[in-house]
């Protein structure tokens, strides 16, 4: 083995195919709701997730609010107010959650240095009852040895904070 054992992986966008999970997800709920699936809709939801993630990042709001939030200013703006954004929080993240497709590959390179001895584990921003469920599928059974995920550490990718309680966790810190 190399002179490397622990490999961390971020999951969305390396490993796992986070639009194709995005879109499942809105389809769903969308129609579930009699929202109209068009570009106005989509655009303004992309819109304030976006700010709202970035709101996150940036520490003025929780993972408390931004659920809640970034439908609320979606259903604010297109006119569908009488629509409970905690409840659609609710089912669109219930529905995101059963959509973790890998990409082409991904499972033959995390198979092959499973086997090799490496120590794998998924470090990733997001929430984590959705992320557990969505990287948690039975092709990745006993491949990740944790999944690490920037709500359950109170901490964001990139910041130093969220490093520090993963390598804390496998036994890295000093």
């Amino acid at each position: 083995m190399s002179k490397y054992e622990y490999l961390l992986f971020d999951a969305d966008g390396t490993l796992y195919d986070f639009h194709y999970a995005e879109e499942n997800a809105i389809q769903e709920t969308w129609t579930a709701y009699n929202i109209p699936l068009n570009d106005t809709t989509l655009k303004c939801f992309h819109k304030h997730n976006s700010l709202c993630w970035k709101q996150l990042e940036e520490g003025k709001i929780g993972y408390d609010v931004l659920p809640r939030k970034r439908f609320e200013l979606t259903f604010n703006e297109l006119g569908y107010s009488h629509i409970d954004p905690q409840k659609f929080n609710d089912d669109y993240l219930s529905n995101l959650s059963k959509h973790g497709k890998l990409f082409p590959q991904s499972l033959d390179v995390l198979k092959t240095l499973k086997s090799r001895g490496y120590r794998i584990f998924i470090v990733t921003n997001g929430i984590y009852s959705v992320q557990k469920h969505r990287f948690n599928q039975e092709e990745t059974k006993g491949i990740y040895e944790k999944i690490f995920c920037s709500e359950s550490l109170h901490a964001n990718k990139p910041d130093p904070k969220f490093f520090e309680a993963v390598f804390k966790e496998i036994g890295l810190a000093d």
